[in-house]
């Protein structure tokens, strides 16, 4: 299948998508593109967020992915577990009063249920990234010196 790429960037782990040095393995480059010939690739932030964007065939999509799609019906827990997972003072609220932290946010009552027994399966069951429930528990963990 063919497209046209509509954007790109050139991040520092993979110049080769956007040129071919004289020290390159051009074979390498070339099994590279056999296997992704149509490729984006975008690394915004300084350590471990990107994205790699592709336009594949269907054979590949009805392959099973390693996490489950991602629905945008969770939107409102995805926030509240990132707050949970990224700010300290979010953690401090919701172990000092998780009830009150839960009521801040727009949840619906099985979200927030959920939420306020931390029960981390539930939570990534309802749609959310897999991760991201484990890493917010893993911070309130730290946070309460468990862990």
């Amino acid at each position: 299948m063919n497209s046209t790429v509509i954007g790109g960037a050139m991040p520092q782990h993979a110049p080769q998508f956007f040129t071919k040095p004289d020290t390159e393995d051009a074979g390498a480059i070339e099994r590279v593109h056999a296997v992704a010939p149509d490729i984006v690739s975008m690394e915004p932030n300084r350590h471990h967020n990107y994205a790699s964007l592709g336009w594949v065939g269907a054979e590949i999509m009805s392959a099973k992915s390693h996490y489950p799609r991602i629905g945008s019906g969770p939107v409102e827990l995805t926030i509240t577990l990132h707050a949970l997972a990224h700010g300290r003072e979010s953690r401090a609220a919701f172990i000092a009063d998780p009830v009150g932290c839960a009521d801040r946010y727009r949840l619906t009552e099985t979200q927030r249920e959920a939420l306020i027994a931390f029960d981390t399966a539930a939570l990534q069951n309802m749609g959310t990234h897999p991760p991201v429930p484990l890493l917010a528990n893993m911070q309130l963990q730290r946070q309460r010196g468990q862990g």
